[in-house]
């Protein structure tokens, strides 16, 4: 009679309980996540985005596109803020699901075969991307979060064509319509972040040159063509603009007015993200270390155990060290709470690629007399190694914000990446060390709760620029905003500037809001200017003048908070760059100017004036 529990037994018991915690992690990330969705409304970076999502505004001398993609399902979803949100939400859940799909079938043209409960754990891990995207940064879809939407599903579709050219696919329509995927994202991402696209069309072009079979070189390069074509004719459709578009980036690549008031020169640019990199891999070198030989001893199969089948004291290091550093990782203190996401990020990163590239080294085997096959291979592994290591990179390239920060709208790539490739290590080793099959749901469990401790991090300990969730009670009227609960000040202040525009029937009329977007989305969401006009977006004020490069409109009005900015000294630099941007269209600010409305308040963030110029005046 067989014992009732067994090594085996007891490991598969383990391993199941480990799944089943990762998925209890992750349902009440998302509780909180979906109890937190309606709180709160930032009037600055959210204000902005909604603006230029409601006025759908043809930029001057900023090289935005990523509003005119997003403006039809604006308004698809009745301009509704909340919506949006849930739209958001839902997009990264499926998202993580789509990635486990190709993880999946990726796994079975290069024979990989796992285990449904492995499955289960790399479909959970999947929802870590979801996590990271509701933490500290403002919860809504900006260019930097649409190129990381596009991207990833472009490196699926890359990661799919290069494993059936490494499994010997023979079937052509799926590879032509792989190639049609390819083509039409990296064209709407040229829309959405030309940066962005730029750097993904280098592995774009690897891709091309690797995954030889089953099409031609030229049929790739054919139906990619025909999925870009294809791009553009939606984006005709819908109204985008092209030549407009195309003048702000070439304006912002050759003309110096239009890069000093952006301030951000490439750089610069590549300085920071140096830096960025350098200190979050300085801060995690243990983790990452630790982790590194991990996946070394497991690669190095006949070091796992001793002749009698038992761990080696190295193995049973390799094992724990990991799993213990990377919770303490949880608890380390950052100066600013990006620091530990960008933290978490790196070791993500690193992980997801070390381990896949461990996964894939395992299974490339010569299987012919001259090595081409083997060579062939080593060319498929590396480039599935460098798309998956680099897609998020590359979406996240051209962003003047902190760059490992940005990361995090890539992570579900990462995370699946990282699960399929313990899951692959762990099945190998199980044989000799069954106790190795619990290390992918021990890591993958790590990272869950360090996503979920961020989500926390969000809700209660820094929501981004408003006051902290629970303190947002007032349902909002306001059409964009209905569905939201605001700080009761801030709903009163909402109502007071549609009840404005409507009194002094300023739809249609050209407006500048200063310092305060949500202010401008109220009222009229007029596309005079740039939204955001403020000393932290110097283009803003360049906007004015290209703006009024004909004169000053017959009617022009100008919303003015009490409050500018935290720092005094930056609110009047902020407004001593209005008035000179103002000056532009010949106009005298504010004695050219009318106070026609405004509202007080004890709080001076809710406190603003209206003036308005008018030439018969």
């Amino acid at each position: 009679m067989q014992p009732r529990w067994t090594p085996a037994r007891l490991v598969t018991a383990a391993y199941l309980a480990g799944v089943a915690l990762a998925a209890i992690i992750v349902v009440v990330a998302l509780a909180a996540i979906v109890w937190a969705l309606p709180r709160g409304f930032d009037v600055t970076d959210e204000g902005w985005l909604y603006t230029l999502l409601t006025n759908d505004r043809v930029t001057a001398g900023e090289a935005w596109g990523f509003h005119h993609l997003l403006h039809p399902l604006f308004e698809a979803l009745g301009s509704s803020v909340l919506a949006f949100r849930w739209l958001r939400l839902g997009v990264y859940v499926l998202l993580g699901l789509a990635l486990t799909a190709t993880a999946h079938r990726a796994a079975a043209l290069v024979g990989w075969r796992l285990p449904p409960s492995a499955w289960a754990l790399i479909a959970v891990a999947s929802q870590l991307g979801t996590l990271m995207a509701f933490t500290y940064p403002p919860r809504y879809v900006s260019y930097n979060e649409l190129a990381a939407w596009l991207a990833q599903p472009c490196a699926a579709a890359l990661l799919l064509v290069i494993a059936g050219a490494a499994g010997g696919a023979t079937a052509r329509r799926p590879a032509a319509l792989l190639w049609v995927g390819v083509g039409l994202l990296t064209a709407l991402l040229v829309a959405a972040k030309f940066s962005a696209s730029i750097a993904l069309l280098v592995l774009v072009v690897v891709a091309l040159i690797v995954a030889q079979r089953p099409l031609a070189a030229l049929a790739r390069i054919c139906f990619t063509a025909v999925g870009a074509l294809t791009a553009a004719a939606l984006l005709a459709v819908s109204g985008f603009p092209f030549a407009a578009y195309a003048n702000n980036v070439v304006g912002l690549l050759t003309d110096r007015e239009a890069q000093d008031a952006y301030a951000h020169p490439a750089s610069e640019l590549l300085v920071e993200y140096a830096q960025a990199i350098r200190d979050d891999v300085v801060a995690m070198g243990i983790p990452l270390l630790a982790g590194a030989l991990l996946l070394l001893v497991l690669r190095v199969g006949g070091r796992t155990s001793d002749r009698a089948g038992r761990p080696t004291a190295l193995t049973v290091f390799a094992l724990v060290a990991p799993i213990a550093l990377a919770a303490a990782l949880i608890l380390r203190p950052a100066a600013r709470p990006f620091d530990a996401i960008g933290g978490t990020l790196v070791v993500l990163g690193v992980a997801a690629t070390a381990s896949l590239a461990v996964a894939i080294a395992g299974t490339t085997r010569p299987s012919s007399a001259d090595g081409s096959s083997a060579a062939r291979a080593r060319w498929h592994g590396a480039a599935a190694i460098a798309v998956v290591a680099l897609a998020p990179f590359a979406a996240a390239a051209g962003t003047n914000n902190d760059l490992t920060g940005q990361l995090l709208y890539g992570a579900s790539l990462w995370a699946v990446a990282l699960a399929l490739g313990l899951v692959v290590l762990a099945e190998r080793t199980g044989s000799r060390l069954p106790a190795a099959r619990l290390v992918a749901p021990l890591v993958v469990g790590v990272m869950l709760v360090q996503g979920g401790l961020h989500v926390r991090g969000d809700i209660v300990e820094h929501p981004y620029r408003i006051a902290p969730y629970a303190q947002q009670t007032e349902p909002a009227t306001t059409a964009p905003l209905d569905g939201l609960l605001l700080e009761p000040e801030a709903a009163a202040w909402a109502d007071w500037l549609e009840e404005s525009g409507e009194t002094l029937d300023a739809e249609g009329v050209p407006t500048i809001a200063i310092s305060s977007p949500a202010a401008l989305l109220l009222f009229n969401a007029s596309d005079y200017a740039s939204p955001w006009v403020a000393v932290n977006w110097g283009v803003s004020f360049l906007s004015i003048e290209r703006s009024c490069a004909n004169g000053a409109p017959d009617r022009l009005l100008v919303l003015e908070p009490e409050h500018l900015a935290a720092d005094p000294a930056r609110a009047t630099e902020t407004r001593e760059r209005f008035i000179d941007a103002i000056a532009a269209c010949g106009l005298d600010y504010p004695a050219d100017f009318e106070v026609v409305d405004a509202r007080e308040s004890d709080d001076p963030r809710w406190a603003i004036t209206v003036r308005e110029y008018r030439a018969d005046r």
